[in-house]
């Protein structure tokens, strides 16, 4: 089982409605390409970078109702975190923008991460029995995504999600 972490930095996530398209560099998705492989996400972390006032920031993390289509890396990496580990033949893509940028479900909301942007930080880790889930090579059950639902200012984050490939 190999084990990942994809993490970003410095993204501002403009608050997007439901079944909207993403803008590039808003969200930060993964994803499985792969149909024969699982993903079980155990750890979400989010750090507020706001300059300096308190910046309300309302975070999902969900399934996307649409795949993103020819994602690029750009502002993330992923990194195998077990160094004895050898990737699978079909890694996981980690990524904010696409040639077709992902649309967020409107019925699967996984998690509400709210907290102040303004140095603030939100960690969530599965119990053992509990990961968020992907599998498959389409929608919804392939894909999710952490973005801003509602804000009165763009949170400007750095995280990561943390997983493994089974």
């Amino acid at each position: 089982m190999a084990r990942y972490s994809t993490s970003w930095t410095s993204l501002t996530m403009t608050a997007t409605g439901d079944t909207t398209t993403f803008a590039n560099s808003v969200f930060c998705a993964i994803g499985s390409s792969n149909a024969s492989s699982m993903i079980k996400v155990s750890e979400v972390y989010i750090g507020g970078e706001a300059a300096s006032a308190s910046t309300p920031a309302t975070i999902v993390v969900a399934r996307d109702s649409t795949n993103g289509a020819t994602p690029s890396a750009t502002g993330v990496r992923t990194a195998l975190t077990d160094a004895l580990g050898s990737a699978p033949a079909n890694l996981p893509t980690g990524f904010t923008q696409a040639t077709t940028n992902p649309q967020r479900s409107a019925s699967a909301h996984l998690l509400h991460l709210s907290f102040n942007a303004y140095g603030g930080i939100v960690r969530w880790v599965a119990s053992p029995d509990q990961s968020l889930t992907m599998a498959t090579a389409t929608a919804p059950n392939s894909e999710i995504s952490i973005s801003a639902i509602t804000a009165a200012t763009a949170p400007v984050t750095s995280g990561h999600f943390l997983y493994e490939v089974v």
